[in-house]
């Protein structure tokens, strides 16, 4: 008969339950549970063996770090104007490469036009605000290192080789010729600086290979204007590189003919999984942003934080929580049955509207003494949830193994972050309730038994 192993989480989660069920039969039928101390506690309920309370917390909004931006799937473009976190713009640095080595167009290639090509994902905000896309030539090879973080920059030359006004269409099927291609962005190069630079380099020791590609054509940063502050903009989501069933990477191509000929001859200049990219983000030091966001990431004053909280991928704003008094609980042997984080959003109407909808999921993470982040260890099963929930909007998040090994070595605790998920490739933003609220505040929810 064939075996089957149990998988690594199952096998925790039973082996937990094996090791206590001495416990809970003894508080069963031999005690009654002391009251839990009030320092920090606000007692909901109590059963002859669990204690359930709310747990004191504090948390106020923090400036997010960089993010690395160069292994997602996608890039980010645009400029967006927020009512609550104002300005953000989002711009792309990117390499091509050749299809082939020693790339050769032919004898005497007439060139005819050179159109980039970047295909959608998704968006954020309202995409049919009109935007300027600039594209400018590289003056530099990207550096020789494997992470380019949400601040990433690199020279390029002073005049565009593109500069158009485009009304964003994620949604749309775009027709080239006779073919229907997938929605994509197209911006006419300029024939005379890239177009005729890509005609010249055919057949010569530019096309051999890659490496001297790059060194003839370094690659583009393409980049927007700002937008006036009553136009709402969108941040524009860019499949860069080829996925799923998407029919063609985002590339530079070059048409051309032959002297005699009517039907131009095509060249791609792909985005491939080896190109090097980054997104750089700039979140204008929230100096538009609502008055508590600033009193918060700007003047350190987290007393604010207790009314709202903000959060903000790209780098933007992070919201970071402690339990300043969880030493009175750690001073009694208990364990913990359940701890879940209740994060509820500030659902008031001056903070979001159909173009800022709610992100799935959060993620939260602890932070060790140098103040770098890392998973606890409850975001390895399936239970520890960080959905959104849109009948109680809310969100809510188990960390029942984390508070157990914090209240083992309270000193190891640096407290936890909160972070829309995926936040190095969306624009995701979320207004929360404080946790110093007296309805409906952020706070964790906690049920313990004392051995």
């Amino acid at each position: 008969m064939k075996k089957y192993k149990l998988p690594h989480q199952t096998r925790d989660i039973l082996r937990l339950i094996i090791k206590f069920i001495p416990v809970y039969l003894v508080l069963l039928f031999f005690s009654a549970c002391d009251e839990p101390d009030e320092i920090g506690m606000e007692l909901i309920e109590e059963t002859d063996t669990v204690n359930v309370i709310d747990f004191d917390l504090a948390a106020y909004t923090v400036p997010g770090d960089t993010v690395p931006t160069n292994y997602t799937e996608r890039n980010l473009l645009g400029f967006i104007n927020d009512p609550v976190f104002g300005s953000t713009k989002a711009c792309i640095f990117t390499e091509f490469r050749l299809r082939e080595t020693n790339l050769d167009l032919g004898e005497d290639p007439i060139l005819d036009s050179v159109v980039l090509e970047l295909y959608y994902s998704d968006y954020y905000g309202n995409y049919t605000t009109r935007q300027n896309v600039k594209v400018y030539e590289l003056a530099e090879n990207f550096p020789e290192q494997e992470t380019f973080y949400s601040n990433f920059e690199i020279s390029h030359m002073t005049e565009p080789i593109a500069d158009t006004l485009v009304r964003p269409m994620p949604t749309d099927s775009v027709e080239v010729g006779e073919d229907m291609y997938p929605p994509h962005m197209r911006i006419r190069l300029s024939k005379d600086d890239i177009g005729q630079k890509l005609i010249e380099g055919s057949g010569t020791e530019h096309f051999v290979d890659n490496e001297a590609f790059l060194d003839y054509f370094k690659g583009i940063h393409i980049t927007v204007d700002e937008l006036e502050p009553e136009e709402d903009g969108a941040i524009l989501y860019f499949s860069l590189v080829r996925s799923g069933d998407l029919v063609s990477h985002s590339q530079i191509k070059l048409y051309y003919h032959f002297e005699g000929d009517t039907v131009s001859t095509t060249e791609r200049f792909p985005i491939d999984d080896f190109a090097k990219r980054a997104t750089n983000i700039d979140h204008y030091d929230y100096e538009n942003a609502h008055e508590y966001l600033k009193k918060q990431v700007i003047d350190n004053e987290t007393s604010y934080g207790d009314s709202l909280l903000f959060l903000q991928s790209m780098g933007g704003a992070e919201v970071f929580i402690d339990f300043p008094k969880l030493d009175s609980l750690a001073k009694e042997d208990v364990f913990v049955n359940s701890a879940e984080l209740v994060v509820p959003v500030n659902a008031e109407d001056e903070f979001y509207s159909d173009l800022f909808p709610q992100p799935a999921r959060l993620l939260l993470l602890q932070q060790n003494e140098e103040g770098e982040l890392y998973h606890i260890p409850d975001s390895e099963f399936g239970y520890f949830g960080g959905r959104y929930d849109e009948d109680e909007k809310e969100y809510r998040i188990r960390i029942t193994q984390h508070i157990q090994e914090v209240l083992k070595d309270p000193e190891s605790h640096y407290g936890l972050t909160l972070i829309n998920t995926q936040s190095h490739s969306n624009a995701y933003r979320l207004v929360l309730r404080g946790s110093g609220l007296e309805d409906n505040p952020l706070s964790l929810e906690l049920k313990y038994t004392k051995d």
